[in-house]
């Protein structure tokens, strides 16, 4: 990933704050292969510092136009703007009332690390791909009114 800072210039293109790579819009700290980088440009290189070597932490707030794993303003994070856990150092919390669509990204299936769960969560396939959602330790919290989990379709849930 590149993050290009306003009016510098690479390969003699002129980038805003904000910069596009593979699609996805990035603000002044990128996701890159699960940490954090922030960009500095250096003539026509680029020069990558790490920020932080710790794993993001995102929380589940459904606000996204679908219910996809992958919809990034379904998500809450600290780390970073415009993305969703993808990274198996990423850590996820999903505590509410939510069906949540689980999908294959690029044809592949995710890994986080660990994934918190409490109150009604359905977890389904969204694509139609058979995703299965792989996390290091899975964690069910008890809810006021008890904790339903439910795995639908053919999503799956694996554990190490």
């Amino acid at each position: 990933g590149r993050i290009v800072d306003e009016g510098a210039k690479v390969r003699g293109r002129a980038f805003a704050e904000v910069a596009k790579v593979r699609g996805r819009a990035f603000a002044e700290v990128a996701k890159v292969r699960g940490r954090a980088f922030a960009g500095v440009a250096a003539g026509v290189g680029l020069l990558l510092t790490a920020v932080s070597g710790s794993a993001a932490t995102f929380t589940w707030n459904g606000n996204g136009a679908d219910d996809h794993w992958d919809t990034t303003a379904n998500w809450q994070a600290v780390a970073c703007a415009n993305c969703y856990p993808d990274d198996a150092g990423d850590d996820v919390t999903i505590s509410g009332i939510f069906d949540v669509g689980l999908v294959k990204v690029g044809g592949t299936n995710l890994a986080i690390g660990d994934l918190t769960l409490s109150d009604t969560v359905i977890l389904e396939d969204a694509d139609g791909n058979d995703p299965t959602l792989f996390a290091r330790k899975v964690t069910i919290t008890g809810a006021e009114g008890g904790t339903t989990i439910k795995i639908k379709q053919k999503a799956r849930l694996e554990t190490n």
